[in-house]
């Protein structure tokens, strides 16, 4: 559903694919203290009318000095959201912005929420667009909630004025490759720890050929790219288990569908390309998981 939005800073009004069932209820009024740093105006706020999933969408002055990355780091710290890792990207509306990506979590009351952000300099104003969701329901909006955020453009855009990705702007706070390059380890290291349980839970599941139930206990616990990919190794690994002990010739039917599912979820473990070099290098990626996962099973399935 393509939805315009022309907010009370008319100079921002922005498109956006929201999903199917959206709404986007009356903004309510009041001043904004942009002298206050972690302050932004509100410009849209889109809600599931079916499940508690949201899309935000504000703005604020851009700082006087430093990256958007830098503010962006800045912002997440303050808002306690844990940051898988920041990268740089464009944006897929009508007018491409160059912005900062991040998936992250954040807790609110006791519940672990995962979300997915967007932020560009656009004529000396910050644009940010989150959407947020629990993480028990991110299989099901996930992918629906990273689209509508990428998918933003500004209807009126002046260009970028200020630097997107610099890790050391002068009068910022420098975040430093090294210190970006650490954090990124430490989210990773807690991840894999977390999923560890998880990960032997769905094994056993998956020995049962109970897939959804063994992906569900992983996506419980980890629903981002890296829970992908571990599923996709699980299921390869159970395709190795069944080759080996002769299941090709008992049951043929029972080892293809190991074989669906683990090529989905090779497959589906691909960001978004945002450059042509990107999408030929992940498309031969996806190619390399076809031939290894056929090589296995000893022959190309139907």
């Amino acid at each position: 559903m393509h939805t315009t939005v022309t907010p009370g800073i008319a100079h921002l009004g922005f498109s956006m694919d929201v999903p199917e069932g959206f709404i986007l209820p009356p903004m309510p009024a009041g001043e904004i203290d942009f002298d206050n740093p972690t302050q932004s105006a509100p410009l849209a706020l889109f809600s599931s009318q079916v499940a508690l999933a949201l899309i935000a969408v504000a703005a604020r002055p851009a700082y006087e000095t430093g990256s958007v990355l830098q503010w962006m780091k800045y912002l997440c710290d303050h808002f306690g959201m844990e940051v898988e890792a920041f990268r740089t990207g464009v944006t897929r509306g009508a007018c491409g912005h160059r912005a900062i990506m991040a998936d992250a979590h954040q807790e609110q009351d006791g519940q672990d929420v995962r979300m997915v952000v967007v932020a560009f300099e656009d004529g000396g104003w910050l644009v940010t667009a989150h959407a947020m969701c629990a993480a028990e329901l991110w299989p099901s909006y996930g992918e629906r909630l990273r689209s509508a955020v990428y998918s933003i453009s500004l209807t009126t855009p002046k260009g970028a004025t200020r630097e997107l990705d610099s890790l050391t702007a002068e009068g910022w706070t420098k975040v430093t490759p090294e210190m970006q390059r650490a954090a990124t380890e430490k989210f990773l290291r807690e991840l894999e720890a977390k999923r560890g349980p998880a990960e032997e839970a769905a094994a056993v599941l998956l020995a049962q050929d109970r897939f959804d139930e063994a992906e569900a206990a992983m996506q419980r616990v980890d629903g981002s790219i890296y829970g992908a990919v571990a599923l996709a190794k699980l299921y390869e690994s159970r395709l190795r288990a069944l080759v080996g002990e002769g299941a090709v010739q008992k049951d043929r039917g029972r080892v293809e569908r190991v074989f669906d599912r683990a090529l989905s979820w090779a497959q589906g473990c691909y960001p978004d390309p945002h450059t042509g070099e990107e999408a030929e290098r992940y498309e031969a990626g996806r190619a390399e998981d076809r031939a290894r996962l056929v090589a296995i099973l000893g022959y190309e399935p139907r």
